[in-house]
């Protein structure tokens, strides 16, 4: 996925190799995916890798899958 244009992920070439992570984090935006789509919910992810809710509901609303009213 492109994420170039979602406002809760960063490049940064000396973090996790260049991979897309959320601001300020090392957690990958694919892997915030891949744990949303193998039945974790958001509070769970949040929960598990001390991530910020709106973060992670940005970034699933940004790849559509949450409802852009969840996302907020």
């Amino acid at each position: 996925m492109n994420w170039t244009k979602c406002k809760w992920v960063e490049v940064v070439p000396e973090r996790m190799h260049g991979a897309p992570v959320l601001l300020n984090t090392r957690m990958q935006a694919d892997g915030v995916l891949e744990n949303f789509d193998a039945g974790l919910s958001v509070e769970e992810i949040c929960y598990h890798f001390f991530l910020d809710e709106d973060a992670v509901r940005g970034v699933l609303g940004f790849a559509g899958r949450l409802q852009v009213s969840d996302a907020a």
